[in-house]
């Protein structure tokens, strides 16, 4: 963003942390400095012949008034308004970047179902074939027989 605001409109200075002041043509003094997010408007009124006066508005009350040249209130009011865009764009912005993003669709999977267990019948009638064809001694169909009725 541009802080020159022109010939014999003098430039903003941008002091961080949203504390702007305004350096007139020709001066080494700033005219004013505000918090650039309280501001809600400027305007000029004639004062003089070839003066006028700049008031910088916000929430309801002055916030700086000074002497400056005819034309200078539509350029601070231009740069106000586009200052206080990007900082709500960049606000917005860093609040979506701060949001937790949702997991990438591999990461994501179904839930996985439990393992299936075999209902008690299934199992005590496996025991019995293996039992029946000699895989399991007596003492061995009975110690699984008994885990299972457990």
């Amino acid at each position: 963003m541009d802080n020159n605001l022109g010939f014999a409109a003098g430039k903003m200075v941008d002091h961080g942390d949203g504390l702007i002041g305004y350096l007139a043509p020709g001066k080494f003094l700033e005219s004013f400095r505000v918090q650039a997010r309280h501001v809600t408007g400027v305007s000029e009124t004639r004062a003089k012949r070839l003066t006028y006066r700049i008031t910088v508005f916000g929430q309801g009350t002055t916030l700086a008034e000074f002497d400056g040249a005819a034309g200078v209130a539509p350029k601070l009011d231009a740069w106000f308004r586009e200052w206080n865009t990007r900082v709500a764009a960049n606000e917005a912005q860093a609040a979506a970047y701060a949001a937790p993003k949702p997991a990438p669709a591999a990461a994501r999977s179904a839930p996985t179902a439990a393992p299936a267990v075999p209902n008690l019948a299934d199992q005590l009638s496996a025991l019995v074939g293996l039992h029946a064809a000699g895989a399991l001694t007596d003492e061995e169909f009975t110690a699984a027989k008994t885990r299972l009725l457990a």
